[in-house]
């Protein structure tokens, strides 16, 4: 790797780090520059502004692990035989150790998504999308093998488990008890929840 392209990387791995701590808005570029080493006119040098740094930022971000790392693994996961349930289980614990090896990309990410219009654009082209489509084409085959009911749309009922898992994931972004069985109980509550429903039978 070139001189020049290690002193980007710094810069966006630094500038990672302060937003993930501080936000995009309260973080400075001269915060940035002291973390990597560098001083404040470098990062200017290799980014105009400090929006096109945390786009890019972001965008390195999301080509890097969206494919290799977000998207094959969920392939393999389809692939398994198992039944509905237990993919729903599978799935949603490899999104969680996703969720804590990426931890500071995505809360950069999900803080961000509602201000910059590119960061969405680049979320949904590279993962939402293609997430989408793999889960509701197995979720169809789950339904015509009897795991899953035929009268609900496949696209309506993964947006309506990967908000419930979402809102789990965010909850224990901000808990004291972060572990991994904590997260591995909650979520087998959370599908017990969606399949079998809250109703007294």
């Amino acid at each position: 790797m070139k001189k020049s392209e290690q002193t980007e990387q710094k810069i966006m791995l630094a500038a990672g780090e302060i937003f993930s701590e501080k936000g995009y808005s309260a973080a400075s570029t001269s915060e940035i520059a002291k973390k990597a080493g560098v001083s404040e006119g470098t990062v200017f040098r290799y980014f105009s502004t400090k929006k096109e740094l945390l786009v890019r930022l972001v965008k390195y971000g999301i080509e890097m692990f969206s494919e290799d790392i977000a998207i094959k693994p969920l392939i393999e996961l389809t692939r398994a035989k198992k039944n509905g349930q237990d993919f729903l289980y599978e799935v949603s614990m490899n999104r969680y150790d996703l969720w804590v090896k990426y931890r500071n990309l995505f809360k950069i990410v999900i803080h961000e998504l509602s201000f910059h219009m590119e960061i969405k654009e680049l979320f949904d082209k590279y993962i939402c999308e293609k997430v989408e489509s793999i889960l509701s084409s197995t979720y169809e085959d789950y339904i015509k093998s009897g795991d899953f009911r035929e009268d609900i749309d496949s696209h309506s009922a993964i947006r309506s488990f990967s908000g419930m898992i979402f809102i789990l994931f965010m909850e224990h972004a901000h808990s004291n008890e972060n572990s991994r069985e904590k997260m591995q109980r909650d979520i087998k509550t959370t599908i017990d929840i969606f399949i079998n429903g809250v109703g007294k039978k």
